[in-house]
């Protein structure tokens, strides 16, 4: 378990894995290498799609617990991601 005033710390700078991205100046092949994907797949996790938790977890890992799972799951139940790009309804996929 953590000690309080390491929780504190990753609170205080939790943020969106395209916040981190930016405020690291670390390209997205950057990132998704040091996290174990290709960059494709991490495109598309910002851009909404599903993942694992396994995949979020190595996300998170590489972020140094900056990105939380929070800012990857979608809120809603899954028909939008946490931020970005909204996911194309079931219909609406070719």
């Amino acid at each position: 378990m953590l000690d309080a005033n390491i929780r504190a710390e990753h609170i205080l700078r939790i943020m969106t894995l395209d916040d981190y991205l930016k405020d690291t100046g670390q390209t997205e092949a950057a990132f998704a290498a040091k996290a174990g994907l290709s960059q494709p797949r991490l495109n598309r996790i910002r851009r909404g799609a599903n993942t694992s938790g396994a995949t979020i977890r190595r996300i998170c890992e590489a972020s140094d617990w900056r990105v939380t799972p929070d800012d990857i799951i979608h809120r809603d139940g899954g028909s939008e991601p946490a931020r970005g790009t909204p996911a194309k309804p079931a219909e609406a996929r070719p």
